[in-house]
Parts: C-alpha cells; sequence; structure tokens
C-alpha cells in the first residue's frame, strides 16, 4: 500500500468512527427500568397425555417451540401444568419496593391458586376456564432486601392450566405519566399520503393531526420486513440475522411494551397481520395481546381500542394497533369499494400474476394498484378520525403521545415489480413518521428533516413517556433544534434461503445491508456485491460506487461486520400447512 492509498483509508476510517460515535447508542445495550426482573420457571414443564391432548385440541401448534398458550385470541408466554404443585420463591425487591405480576389461565375446567408470604396463611384465588387471570400483589421493602412467597396451584383432574411469565417490578414515581398510542401503518409508504404529498386527498386525518405535530422527512425503516423492523422498534436494537421465518424476539429481551408496564402502564396490541403475532415474540409484555384473524382490519381494531380504553380507569395506557389494510393483495371490501368508488381492485390472483412477472405492470395495471392501494389509505385514515375523536371527546387527547409509524413501504410497479421484503428499495425503506407529543412536552411541532431510524423510537418514546433514558432525551433535544438526530441511517433484511422464497422474482440475496447518509445509498448483498443511489429525487438512481476508502463504505462494512456478530439458533418451528396457505394468500410465497 503507498502513501497516498493509506492516508485517505486512515481518513475514511477516521470519519466513520466519527459517525459512529453518533451512532453507537442506538447499538448498545439500552435502558431498562432499574430492579425490573424476569424470574426463570418454577418448575420444569410437564409433559403428560393430558398437555398433550390440550394442545392437539387447541391447536397450539408454536406451543413445543416456544411456550405460549392462547386463551381465547389473547396469546402469552407461559408453561402449561396439571395437577398440584406448591414452591417457595425467594424475591428480590428494589429499593421503594415492587409489585410481582403474573397472569394465569384455565382451560377446559377452573384452577386455584393460593399464595402468601411467609408467617402469613395462603390467600386464595379462582381461576375461570377459558381466560386468563391476572395475579398481583405489592413487595414492601423500603431499602431493599428479599421477601419469601409461597405459591400453590390446583388443577382439577383432567384439566391443564398455564402459568406465564412472573415478573417483578419497581416501583416507579412519576408524575401523570402520559398515555401511548403507537400506530404501525404496515406496508404504507409515505409518498401515497396527504401530510407528505398535499395534492393527495388520500388521508385528510393525518394531514390534520400532522399540523399539531412533528412530522419527519427522513425517517428510514430498518428493515422492508415486518417481523424484523417491528422487532427493532420494540427492542431498541437490531436483532440476530436469523430473525424472520425461523427465529423470534426472544423471552430474554425486554421489550418496549414491558418497560411500559413496568412503570405502571395497562397495556394492550392488537396484531394485524401475522407477521406482528405471537409466533414472533411481538406480543411480550403486553396486558392483553389480540393475535390477527383471517382478515382484520382497522375498524376491527380501532373499536377494540376505543373499547379497552373506555375501560382502563384512571392508570395510563400503551396501546399498539397494527393496520393491515394496505398489505397485498389489495382485494376491497364491500365497505372500501362504497365508500372511494373504486372497483377494480388487485385480487390474489392477480398479484401473483404481477409478482411473479406473468403479466407485465402496464401504465393501465399501475393506475389500477394505486387507485387500490389509496382507497386503503383513505379507510385507514377514517380509523384514524374515529381514534382521535374518540381521545378527544373521552379527554385523553392533551395527555396522549400519538405515534404514527410505518415498518416499511410497497413496491407499486417501479421498475416493473411490486411487493416488499425481499430488497431495500428506496420505495421500501423511506416511511412516514408522525408524532404528537402530550400537552407540555419538550418536543416541538413542526417538520423535522434529518435522519432517523426505526430503533430511535424505543429511547424516544421511553423520554416523551417521562421514563428515564439518556438517549432519548438527547434525541428530543435534537429534534427540537431541527438538528441530525443521526448522520447516518441502516437498514437490513435477511431470509433463510427456503426454496419457497428462492423462487421469487424479487429475491437477491439472502443477506442485504444498507447505509443511508439522506442523499446516498449503498446496498451490499452476502456475495459482496454493492450498488449505490442516488436518493434525493422521487426514485432512486444507481449512481457510481464511491471508492473502498469512502466513509459510507466504510461505516457501512463496520455495520455489515457488527450485525454479523449476533447470532441466535432456530427458535421457530417449521410453517403448518395453514401458515403456509395464509402467506401464500398474502403473496409472500407462491
Amino acid at each position: 500500500m503507498n502513501d497516498v492509498t493509506f492516508r485517505h483509508t486512515l481518513l475514511g476510517s477516521v470519519i466513520a468512527l466519527g459517525v459512529f460515535s453518533v451512532l453507537w447508542f442506538s447499538w448498545k445495550a439500552p435502558p431498562y427500568p432499574v430492579g425490573l426482573q424476569r424470574l426463570s420457571p418454577p418448575f420444569a414443564a410437564d409433559h403428560d397425555a393430558t398437555i398433550e391432548a390440550a394442545v392437539l385440541r387447541s391447536m397450539w401448534t408454536e406451543y413445543a417451540d416456544y411456550a405460549t398458550v392462547r386463551i381465547g385470541r389473547v396469546e402469552r408466554p407461559a408453561q402449561l401444568l396439571t395437577g398440584r404443585k406448591q414452591w417457595v420463591r425467594q424475591l428480590s425487591i428494589p429499593p421503594g419496593g415492587a409489585r410481582y405480576e403474573v397472569f394465569i389461565g384455565a382451560i377446559d375446567a377452573s384452577a386455584i391458586v393460593r399464595t402468601g408470604r411467609a408467617g402469613s396463611a395462603l390467600s386464595e384465588t379462582s381461576v375461570a376456564a377459558g381466560e386468563w387471570t391476572q395475579l398481583t400483589f405489592d413487595l414492601e421493602a423500603a431499602a431493599g432486601g428479599t421477601q419469601s412467597v409461597t405459591f400453590e396451584i390446583e388443577v382439577p383432574p383432567g384439566g391443564v392450566a398455564a402459568w406465564g411469565s412472573e415478573l417483578v417490578i419497581p416501583r416507579q414515581h412519576h408524575e401523570t405519566p402520559p398515555d401511548v398510542v403507537l400506530i404501525s401503518l404496515d406496508t404504507v409508504r409515505r409518498d401515497q399520503l396527504t401530510p407528505y404529498v398535499p395534492s393527495l386527498p388520500t388521508t385528510p386525518t393525518l394531514a390534520a393531526l400532522a399540523h399539531e405535530a412533528m412530522m419527519f422527512e427522513e425517517a428510514i425503516s430498518t428493515s422492508s420486513w415486518t417481523v424484523s423492523s417491528h422487532a427493532t422498534l420494540f427492542t431498541g436494537r437490531f436483532l440476530p440475522d436469523s430473525l424472520g421465518y425461523q427465529s423470534r424476539v426472544e423471552p430474554e429481551e425486554y421489550t418496549l411494551p414491558e418497560i411500559l408496564a413496568a412503570s405502571g402502564y395497562k397495556t394492550l396490541g392488537v396484531s394485524g397481520g401475522p407477521y406482528t403475532d405471537p409466533r414472533w415474540g411481538m406480543h411480550q409484555g403486553f396486558d392483553e395481546y389480540v393475535a390477527s384473524g383471517e382478515r382484520e382490519n382497522a375498524r376491527d381494531a380501532t373499536s377494540r381500542a376505543i373499547d379497552w380504553m373506555s375501560q382502563a380507569g384512571a392508570a395510563p395506557v400503551f396501546l399498539f394497533l397494527n393496520y393491515f389494510d394496505a398489505h397485498e393483495p389489495l382485494e376491497l371490501s364491500e365497505e372500501v369499494r362504497r365508500a372511494s368508488g373504486v372497483t377494480a381492485d388487485v385480487p390474489r390472483t392477480l398479484w401473483h400474476e404481477l409478482d411473479a412477472g406473468r403479466q407485465p405492470v402496464t401504465a393501465a395495471i399501475r393506475e389500477r394498484l394505486l387507485a387500490a392501494y389509496r382507497a386503503e389509505l383513505t379507510a385507514i385514515d377514517e380509523q384514524l378520525r374515529r381514534l382521535t375523536e374518540y381521545l378527544k371527546r373521552s379527554g385523553r387527547w392533551d395527555r396522549t403521545l400519538l405515534i404514527i409509524w410505518s415498518d416499511h413501504g410497497q413496491l407499486l410497479g417501479e421498475r416493473g415489480y411490486i411487493g416488499h421484503a425481499y430488497t431495500l428499495d428506496e420505495e421500501l425503506l423511506r416511511v412516514p413518521l408522525i408524532i404528537k407529543p402530550p400537552k407540555g412536552s419538550s418536543l416541538a411541532h413542526g417538520s423535522h428533516k434529518g435522519l432517523i431510524q426505526g430503533d430511535d423510537l424505543f429511547a424516544l418514546t421511553q423520554t416523551l413517556a417521562g421514563l428515564p433514558s439518556p438517549d432519548g432525551a438527547s434525541i428530543v433535544a435534537a429534534v427540537s433544534k431541527n438538528a441530525p438526530v443521526r448522520r447516518l441511517a441502516f437498514s437490513k433484511i435477511h431470509h433463510e434461503p427456503l426454496p419457497e422464497l428462492v423462487v421469487q422474482r424479487r429475491w437477491r440475496s439472502a443477506t442485504q445491508w444498507a447505509v443511508h447518509d439522506g442523499s446516498t445509498k449503498i446496498v451490499r448483498s452476502l456475495e459482496g456485491e454493492s450498488v449505490a443511489y442516488d436518493v434525493t429525487g422521487a426514485q432512486e438512481k444507481p449512481i457510481a460506487m464511491p471508492g473502498p476508502s469512502s466513509s459510507l463504505v466504510t461505516a457501512l462494512e463496520r455495520f455489515r461486520s457488527w450485525v454479523g456478530h449476533l447470532r441466535s439458533t432456530p427458535t421457530v418451528g417449521p410453517l403448518s400447512p395453514a401458515e403456509r396457505e395464509r402467506l401464500r394468500s398474502l403473496g409472500y410465497i407462491q
């Protein structure tokens, strides 16, 4: 290496290190409430004939994979048990006291749970069949310490009970924490929304909301794939490359809903589609999490949310809604047809023909795609109107932190392609983000033009909710000054090369990584191919690759190397025939 080349390489490394010093907070361990404890299971899992019959009868195909139990439409991490068991826990209590919390379910027949501190009689709680029951009690210790608690559960012969994850939650002291409402607009592009393109009348409610909120112009998704982008949002960090069809958010992770629940929040999550369902670990930390149905829609999710909030009482609430309406295929309901006047939608068979390239995306087809897509966006906007009107009518509006975000966008005929999840195209990564802060927040209103990415929301949400988070406080300060949150944004997509995936026309590589500085993006594949793009226009344009010593190339290689060290073993079992059929109906596999 000659002196000139060495100096250029050194300079590029120094620049990249400077950038990474700004970004490192999103990769280090996120801040969690001091003293929050998730307890190990108190007993080994039972594997008897009664349990096997209950699993088979209830069609819990995932139970053996990651010990989660569905009762009704609510799933929780839990261990199944039969008969009678008794055990003693030595609970460590943080200074100031804490509360113990566990959810217990009963299948087929009711169960009895008894608890008692050392030296006191056991108190009894009945767990009704077919529902979850929360058991919670205070743990007092002004200066910390331990407390001995006896537990006993009795399940009648032939019955099965589910013992959920146990938490010891430190007592938090916050002044009037705000309600937090996080809405994930699944598969929604920012350039199809009225706040970002005022000439489009698709989302008037969202446009009105943006006037009293902070609208982010350069929000970048960490992936073009639902599981990865939501997992990063909920955990505040990139998770192992194998996250996707084979692994999930593991129970060891502390999630945003779990942290808010530990601070006194009541929590509800409603999944709109299969990749925010409990199978992938998204339910962790929620008091109640509703798995998606065969065809979930924003109206159902909004109605459930309003009913739940109306019964939540005085406690602050964290509400997560996954609005799935804009996801392919674009088969419009009769309600949407009547409201929009759009009759030529894009059913499953046509979507598959277009995605496979067996039918070209002509100008007429593109207009049809856009019309159906925009009709669904308007249907979502109507549910946003219902939700915001309820928040105002109920007196919650001023104290609500409302975050509206998309996990990724959608290709709608650009370069002849439709869909998402296999590439890192700009239409997939550049997403909407609108945050309405609670009244009195230090977060300003207006438009923010600097880069921000999905995992930044983890810390930002905690700060805006009044929880201690130095990283979140730095982000709020930067946004309020209209200063950059970060100089570079990073994204990745990974799928195991399963036969049903590699046959996709859009398949490029098992793993791709991207770095983005707001004007230039570089995408690298597992096979070592790198392509640079100008992303300042309406569509990305390939440009000449920067030299190997450029700061962008150096930063991308460091990111790739770092995230490549994160590995996990497969923890999700094979997809069942029913699951494969549902994914096929949604266009993920053919």
